[in-house]
């Protein structure tokens, strides 16, 4: 079959939305669809090779904008893995890169819609351009703009911005490593699992109008323009709501993923007995270690209104003579 050839099994004559599965050409394949490009150009890659990006980047229209995530870890760059010196060709076509430290996905998105995901690195031995390539499988796909928007405010969440103090920093540390770091083929790389592990802080909740939440769930606007650290994008991030939900399923969805931290867990076992309000702030000191008393009554504060806006069933809180008691139902 020639370089770049669909398979019969996997040919266009299926419908569009089921996806076209590649395992030739990839370079090529990968080339046209940013050749393509009107608006926007994602390219997301734990591992980034000059060559590699130069040949996927050549076709890219000038007015598209370009956006790139990966990952730098300096035992990594000092395995030849990746290229720190790649920041300076994206921002050379005047695009920008994020780093995720626990990057592993790989994807190209054309314009918020058509994309190409699977396995390959954006490295020669990746996408094929190496005299020996890997067996890798990249999958065409269209996304609806809501999964678009919320991938993409997730990768913003979760990065920071590459510079180039970064990059020499990074770069003078794999080259400290480098004499006693034997050289790597970046797609047979895999990194030290402890380092992929690590346990999440515990979540509570930041945004105070959880009956407002789902309307922005659903505003694909402000998903992609929303700050990182906006509070009702941090919630929806951490609570890992997958895209077009009912307003049914996504309560449904918040209520339960809610009900299982271990905010809520220590909050129910304290709530035996009716409790006030300010009887409860200190039950969140180790959850909110390095707050004051007052943030942790905020926190207590947006925590119950979340408890009784989704669970209303099994939390309540009462004021009789202007007192607030808690308590279950």
């Amino acid at each position: 079959m020639a370089s770049g050839a669909v398979s019969p099994a996997t040919s266009c004559a299926r419908p569009k939305s089921r996806g076209v599965l590649h395992w030739h050409g990839l370079h090529a394949i990968a080339r046209d669809l940013v050749a393509s490009a009107s608006r926007s150009v994602l390219v997301v890659s734990p591992f980034i090779k000059r060559t590699a990006l130069g040949h996927l980047l050549a076709p890219l229209p000038a007015e598209v904008e370009l956006v790139a995530y990966t990952r730098w870890r300096p035992d990594e760059v000092a395995r030849g893995v990746s290229d720190v010196d790649a920041l300076s060709d994206i921002e050379a076509v005047g695009g920008k890169l994020g780093l995720i430290d626990e990057l592993h996905a790989k994807l190209v998105l054309v314009d918020g819609t058509r994309a190409l995901v699977g396995s390959a690195n954006v490295t020669s031995a990746g996408l094929g351009l190496s005299a020996a390539p890997n067996f890798e499988l990249m999958s065409r796909i269209d996304l609806d703009p809501a999964t678009a928007s919320l991938l993409q405010a997730e990768l913003r969440s979760r990065s920071r911005r590459a510079t180039s103090v970064e990059a020499a920093a990074i770069q003078l540390a794999a080259d400290a490593l480098a004499p006693n770091t034997p050289e790597t083929d970046p797609d047979a790389y895999e990194p030290d699992a402890t380092r992929m592990d690590m346990p999440a802080r515990a979540w509570i909740p930041q945004f105070r109008s959880p009956d407002r939440l789902f309307p922005l769930y659903q505003d694909a606007e402000w998903l992609s323009s929303a700050r990182a650290n906006d509070p009702a994008l941090v919630d929806l991030l951490r609570l890992q709501i997958p895209p077009a939900l009912s307003r049914t399923a996504f309560d449904e969805l918040v209520r339960a993923r809610l009900l299982e931290t271990p905010a809520v867990w220590a909050l129910e076992a304290a709530l035996g007995n009716p409790q006030r309000f300010g009887a409860l702030t200190n039950l969140l000191r180790a959850f909110l270690p390095d707050t004051s008393h007052e943030q942790r009554q905020a926190a207590l504060q947006v925590l119950l209104r979340w408890l009784i806006y989704f669970a209303g069933d099994r939390f309540k809180m009462d004021t009789p003579n202007y007192s607030e008691i808690v308590s279950l139902r």
